[in-house]
């Protein structure tokens, strides 16, 4: 198992407008990640593969918080799309996203594949906790097996 660090961790952050990656990069750049211009794309982008990525961002800081389903007919259309990418990036072969942003009802169900940070500090809490994460858990080993004779 790779031992994820900030020279090492590959990270794809997806942003909604260039405003918000502009945002980000700024973000990335006072952190010790090693990101390059190409790790960083749009909404309005082609959908970015996910193969060499460990894991992703979806930025959404500048949504406001939907904490029930009837919030989101506040959102724009745009918005609305934008939201649903979240799950365009969930079915690629990218194992996790972390999620940037205020309060979304639907996370509820994603808790084991998106996490949410809603601050500077918690985005860089969870970047952290998700490379120790990929670091150290290994989803193909086998359960205990009991010591007890058949």
């Amino acid at each position: 198992m790779q031992k994820l660090s900030f020279l090492t961790a590959r990270i794809l952050v997806i942003s909604p407008n260039e405003s918000d990656r502009q945002h980000m990069k700024e973000f990335f750049l006072r952190t010790p990640f090693l990101l390059t211009e190409r790790d960083f794309t749009i909404a309005s982008e082609p959908m970015r593969g996910t193969d060499d990525y460990h894991f992703a961002i979806f930025d959404a800081h500048s949504l406001p918080p939907m904490f029930i389903k009837e919030d989101e007919k506040e959102l724009s259309d745009e918005q609305l799309k934008y939201l649903g990418l979240l799950n365009d990036y969930l079915l690629t072969p990218i194992r996790y996203v972390v999620w940037y942003g205020e309060q979304y009802h639907y996370l509820n169900r994603l808790r084991e594949r998106c996490p949410a940070a809603n601050s500077k500090f918690s985005l860089f809490a969870r970047i952290r906790e998700m490379m120790d994460f990929l670091s150290n858990y290994d989803e193909h080993k086998p359960k205990i097996q009991s010591s007890l004779p058949n």
